[in-house]
């Protein structure tokens, strides 16, 4: 997802402050259930888009779904209805949580394997990883049976694929340039 400047904006004066009162923690956590909720509710996100709904309105909504919300939340909720910008809700949440992650240097990565991953292998690959791109890894594992066999990193802007899958259209590749010659 492109994220637009003013959502950067929100995020990063959120962030600043989430940290300048020691809640940065507890305010990441906040940011990441309400972003589950909205991503696990297309109606929401719809009301939030909908520019016939009253902006209080709109915090109500908000206020409504997540509410044991911290003041900061609260005052986010407030900022982006007074500036009628309730629909950049989302977007906002996903650049705080992008900006969080960069600031405590952590990784995300996803791991995609022909069957599932033992917590060995996984811990053992959290350890690689994490000594290639110098940060903590907060990894995703996922199972994937079109594999064959094998796996496929992604971390940050860097894939390995050792698929079997991969492997086997690349011999498909190698096989039809020869017979081409």
């Amino acid at each position: 997802m492109k994220h637009s400047q003013a959502a950067e904006r929100y995020a990063k004066a959120a962030l600043s402050l989430a940290y300048e009162q020691g809640s940065g923690a507890v305010f990441a956590q906040q940011v990441n259930d309400l972003l589950a909720t909205l991503k696990g509710s297309e109606a929401l996100v719809a009301y939030l888009h909908n520019p016939t709904v009253e902006q209080a309105t709109k915090q109500q909504a908000v206020a409504a779904v997540a509410p044991q919300s911290h003041q900061i939340m609260q005052g986010l909720w407030s900022a982006l209805a007074q500036n009628k910008r309730m629909d950049l809700l989302a977007e906002v949440l996903t650049a705080y949580e992008r900006l969080d992650a960069e600031k405590n240097k952590i990784a995300q990565a996803t791991v995609v394997s022909a069957a599932p991953l033992t917590d060995a292998v996984v811990n053992t690959l959290k350890d690689k990883l994490a000594q290639a791109v110098q940060k903590t890894i907060a990894l995703d594992a996922q199972v994937d049976t079109s594999l064959i066999g094998g796996f496929i990193v992604k971390v940050d802007d860097l894939a390995y694929d050792a698929s079997v899958a991969h492997q086997l259209s690349q011999l498909k590749e190698q096989l039809t340039q020869v017979n081409n010659r």
